[in-house]
């Protein structure tokens, strides 16, 4: 399965879950946490809780609270275990406790200092995807956000990498922009190419860009189609030239993981 868009819908909404069924992202998180004032909070878990009881729950994602809100949140997510959680403000694992046993999380990273000690904080078989939050994070810079483009890239490729070490996702953070496709789409590609594999998006005008470039490209798979008819996707042969094609186990492993992300409708994070 691809993993390259995560589409938060606010879970106060009431006229979104209707539409749930018709977005093409990968996965969908419903918000209780910023997306949702505090004053309609109660109300956005009976909602949610009744969408949880009565429609499939297979790409479904909540980011609950990290306040004073958590155990009521948890108290609705908790009860659908197969329900995946977005915790936000991610900094230590002692905030996995709140999990049941079988539910896996997707963490925000949202300070400087947790993103430094993500290979120490994102350690544990629970957490199968990081996300960056860069609203929160360059809030405690004084410098427009619109120059810190490079600054930004160098932190994308510091999570990607420790996230790629751990074998968890990395997500790069929301974007604010709706209409501008061709900005959100060498948005996107400035992630991608630091090897980010999706994106949080916010607004459904944005999931086809984020699918697009995040996806894998016809040209890489049917190159990933040719080493299997060519290797049996065997790599303990060592490096052998087949029918003018060097095949060689990193290729071989490569190629795998693209076909698998292609074949593997079923699978799950």
């Amino acid at each position: 399965m691809q993993n390259r868009s995560f589409h938060f819908i606010p879970a106060d909404k009431e006229e979104l879950y209707a539409r749930v069924e018709e977005l093409s992202a990968d996965h969908v998180i419903f918000d209780l946490e910023d997306g949702v004032s505090e004053a309609d909070k109660m109300s956005a878990r009976i909602l949610l809780q009744n969408y949880l009881e009565n429609n499939s729950r297979d790409r479904i994602w909540v980011r609950i609270n990290s306040d004073n809100n958590l155990p009521e949140d948890m108290e609705v997510v908790g009860r659908f275990p197969e329900v995946g959680v977005v915790i936000p403000k991610y900094k230590e694992k002692g905030q996995l406790d709140i999990l049941h046993h079988k539910q896996r999380a997707l963490v925000l990273i949202e300070d400087f200092l947790s993103c430094q000690r993500l290979l120490e904080i994102a350690d544990d078989k629970r957490i199968v995807a990081v996300g960056l939050g860069f609203e929160d994070m360059l809030s405690t810079i004084p410098i427009a956000n619109a120059r810190l483009t490079e600054f930004m890239k160098h932190i994308r490729m510091q999570a990607s990498m420790k996230a790629k070490a751990l074998g968890k996702i990395s997500v790069d953070g929301i974007s604010m922009i709706f209409h501008d496709l061709l900005s959100l789409k060498e948005e996107c590609e400035v992630a991608r190419d630091a090897a980010i594999d999706g994106k949080l998006t916010i607004h459904p005008k944005q999931i086809a860009v984020v699918n697009q470039v995040f996806g894998i490209e016809q040209e890489l798979y049917n190159h990933a189609k040719r080493i299997q008819e060519l290797s049996g996707l065997e790599s303990n042969f060592g490096y052998q030239m087949i029918d003018g094609e060097l095949i060689t186990p990193p290729k071989v492993e490569k190629a795998k993981k693209i076909i698998e992300c292609i074949e593997d409708k079923n699978g799950k994070i």
